[in-house]
């Protein structure tokens, strides 16, 4: 938690964690998993292999 609270980080994790992020300038990437937050989340769940997933990184790194 405390490695997460670190200024300029960029976070890609579960949207659960995003509860323990602290401060504002730390950029949070929502990368969902199903052992973790399940059905919550499901449909954003990215193809993490391929192009799908070099679509999803291109969108959510290069995209104002």
């Amino acid at each position: 938690e405390k490695l997460l609270n670190q200024p300029g980080l960029t976070v890609i994790a579960d949207p659960i964690y995003r509860r323990i992020i602290e401060r504002k300038d730390v950029r949070f990437i929502d990368f969902p998993h199903e052992a973790y937050s399940g059905r919550l989340y499901r449909s954003g769940i990215p193809v993490f292999a391929g192009p799908g997933f070099s679509g999803w990184l291109r969108e959510k790194f290069f995209s104002s």
